[in-house]
């Protein structure tokens, strides 16, 4: 909801406390840590400040959170394709940011 709204420093900081806390209660690979890395993975790359390290961070959250639901979910979730489609945006911002 802080994204929607710009508050990107706010939903990043929030979201630094609150995933270890999510992980430590619900596991690594449940979907509400899994969503919550996703949201994170969204608003380091989406923010108009973020630095290159941010991007960089981004994507391999990104990528660990594709491999992490297609073993958990498989191919035939609904939110699969959601999520790639997150991550090759991610590594289009990280490339065009790099050039």
């Amino acid at each position: 909801m802080l994204e929607s709204f710009g508050r990107y420093e706010e939903a990043i900081s929030l979201l630094r406390k609150s995933i270890p806390l999510a992980r430590r209660v619900f596991g690594e690979t449940k979907i509400t840590t899994l969503r919550m890395r996703w949201v994170y993975a969204l608003v380091l790359y989406r923010d108009k400040g973020a630095t290159l390290a941010d991007i960089h961070k981004a994507v391999e959250t990104l990528e660990s959170v594709a491999r992490s639901w297609k073993l958990v979910f498989g191919e035939a979730h609904p939110e699969t394709p959601i999520v790639r489609a997150a991550l090759e945006e991610a590594r289009k911002v990280l490339a065009a940011r790099a050039a």
